[in-house]
């Protein structure tokens, strides 16, 4: 029987611990109780869990975002843990993460045409190839379904569902091999919603990137994600192709995420 061979891994975590507070009168807050958790190429990976459970600061150490207290970040099969501050460029390079609320975490002072812009501009492999700025913006408006006419608007000017494309093209703009999703739909309306996942399923059809995604929204997890990692009080709890685990989920959380789910009109990922 000839053997599949493993996809080698783009972003790698183990052990990862991650604690908050525990001064004077405050109780330590366990966030991450050692975590191992993997992006494979072109894989799309899926983080489940309630609120609180340790997914978003379990992806924001592996962006390099926030540091954890113990376990090790590898880059390609590269431990970078070590780097501190340069952490996040290193994986910037590879990875691009998309934050939950484009207005609350971008620049409302800067133009769409500048937000966009921005990451390469800060990135010194690229200046040399920048090209022509207004064209390389209006391209990646035009992937993102956004008219090349919003290049000079700002952010307070833009529908939820606007900012979150803006949010992507920012991302996209870098040619990354993946993306780390934060919770990017969680502040639209459900057709918005809908919108969006069949926006990251075309992309990811024509850019070939891998997906790391935060959500608590199964339907939408379904819909874009090959794996799954199921996270409850700051430790996995179950992990596996996303149909078998929902299917037949195996833990009391993932459970309660099922019985508790919403309903969105999305396809299961093919």
């Amino acid at each position: 029987m000839t053997s599949v061979p493993t996809p080698p891994v783009l972003l790698e975590g183990r052990g990862l611990a991650k604690s908050y507070g525990g001064r004077g009168r405050r109780l330590e807050h366990v966030a991450l109780g050692g975590v191992d958790v993997a992006l494979p190429v072109d894989a799309s990976v899926g983080l489940v869990g309630q609120s609180g459970s340790g997914k978003s600061t379990l992806a924001k150490i592996l962006a390099g975002h926030v540091e954890p207290d113990g376990g090790t970040v590898s880059l390609r099969g590269e431990d970078i843990t070590s780097t501190g501050g340069r952490r996040a460029a290193q994986v910037g390079k590879v990875a691009q993460y998309v934050f939950q609320d484009p207005a609350a975490a971008l620049s409302h002072r800067l133009p769409v045409r500048d937000l966009i812009w921005e990451p390469v501009r800060v990135r010194s492999d690229r200046r040399s190839r920048r090209g022509d700025q207004d064209h390389d913006v209006a391209r990646h408006l035009d992937l993102v379904s956004l008219p090349s006419g919003l290049a000079g608007r700002h952010l307070h000017e833009l529908s939820g569902g606007q900012r979150q494309r803006v949010a992507l093209a920012r991302a996209l703009i870098c040619q990354p091999d993946a993306l780390i999703l934060d919770e990017p739909l969680a502040s639209l309306d459900v057709s918005t919603q809908a919108q969006i996942v069949q926006l990251l399923v075309d992309l990811r059809a024509q850019l070939s990137f891998a997906i790391f995604m935060v959500s608590h929204d199964l339907p939408v997890v379904r819909a874009l994600c090959d794996q799954l990692v199921v996270m409850h009080n700051g430790v996995v709890v179950e992990r596996g192709a996303t149909e078998s685990v929902l299917l037949d989920p195996h833990s009391a959380p993932m459970q309660r995420l099922i019985e508790a789910c919403p309903e969105i009109d999305v396809p299961p990922v093919p």
